[in-house]
């Protein structure tokens, strides 16, 4: 019996979309060689080489698991320097998906529609940040 409610209550969790069991809605499996590509569209304000400084935007090697606004030698909004979270896939989605709506007040206007887009960028951060 124990098990029976326990799998109902799992399969419940992961209907609305617990993010600690994964968001249905953003299951998107990403491709870390087609975010490498589209990430071309972001070389001009981003770099995902430890240690490369010198863009607009601030440096995303590693950004999954860091604080947002912490990214060392970049002047932030005070919007997203305020900002109390640590970057995860999930809300590295919802920030590419529009991130005025995301971090009110954040500066970067570039926006991913594509929930395919958003995942194989994503992917490519992950991997880039393991070089």
């Amino acid at each position: 019996m124990r098990i029976l409610v326990l799998v109902l209550l799992l399969a419940m969790a992961v209907a609305i979309g617990q993010p600690w069991l994964g968001n249905p809605a953003n299951a998107a499996e990403g491709d870390r060689s087609a975010g490498r590509k589209i990430f071309k569209q972001c070389r001009n304000c981003h770099s995902v080489r430890a240690g490369k400084f010198t863009t607009f935007g601030p440096n995303l090697y590693q950004v999954v698991g860091r604080q947002a606004g912490t990214a060392p030698q970049h002047d932030y909004s005070p919007a997203l320097a305020a900002a109390d979270f640590i970057w995860t896939p999930e809300r590295l989605d919802r920030w590419l998906a529009d991130p005025e709506a995301f971090v009110p007040g954040a500066k970067m206007e570039f926006r991913l529609k594509s929930a395919q887009a958003r995942a194989d960028v994503i992917a490519y951060l992950i991997a880039a940040g393991k070089r």
